[in-house]
């Protein structure tokens, strides 16, 4: 074995030490209870959709800011491209090549969901307590709180009814807001692979496979 093949195996020796232990599998087992999640792909972007009454106790208490709502939809994102309603060329390659500030996007949704988002690809996945909240606590560990109980909003947000918050970690584009959403899929046991995916489609095609359904009920 040639040295750069021998450096490389070692390398990749650490990274799995380091990973930590695999995540519970998140497939609820016959007659266990589940929270079900959805995956919108709108296009540039894959949102997460979460029922607020399944949240667990503790995570996500900026929830309470949405009282009305039955589901909150979080993406995450560049601090300033994401709140731009029209980026421009110059926050696109800012974001996509220098390392920003992030925040996250809350949307609160009463009712059904279905008609919110006609016409986009939805997948719907069943999750088992433990990896569901492993997931949660993931989403929950992305705001920006420095110390205190819950995050303040920034700013409205892009519905009526969403606001921004500031949120932890650095967006460019090799860690993207499909790339956000792929971490807390692997929090909560979904085997994400080794690369982020940088484009919705290619975290839909990672997950299409673990679809419960196609479509919201």
């Amino acid at each position: 074995m040639n040295p750069l093949a021998r450096l490389l195996l070692c390398l990749l020796s650490l990274c799995s030490a380091c990973t930590g232990p695999s995540p519970a599998n998140p497939v609820p087992a016959q007659g266990e209870p589940y929270a079900s999640i959805y995956i919108v792909n709108e296009g540039k972007h894959a949102g997460l959709i979460l029922r607020k009454a399944d949240i667990p106790a503790g995570f996500i208490p900026e929830s309470s800011d949405f009282p009305e709502a039955d589901y909150l939809e979080l993406g995450w994102g560049d601090w300033d491209y994401y709140q731009s309603g029209d980026p421009g060329l110059w926050l696109t390659l800012k974001a996509a090549f220098w390392p920003t500030a992030s925040v996250l996007h809350v949307a609160g949704i009463e009712g059904d969901i279905a008609g919110r988002y006609a016409g986009y690809e939805w997948i719907r996945l069943d999750l088992a307590p433990q990896p569901f909240a492993g997931l949660a606590g993931y989403v929950d560990r992305s705001f920006a709180r420095h110390g205190a109980a819950r995050a303040p909003p920034i700013g409205p947000g892009h519905y009526v009814s969403s606001r921004f918050y500031p949120a932890n970690g650095k967006f460019h584009i090799f860690h993207t807001c499909n790339g956000w959403l792929a971490g807390a899929l692997a929090a909560g046991g979904y085997p994400m692979g080794w690369f982020e995916p940088i484009t919705a489609e290619q975290l839909m095609t990672k997950i299409r496979p673990y679809a419960t359904r196609t479509e919201p009920e």
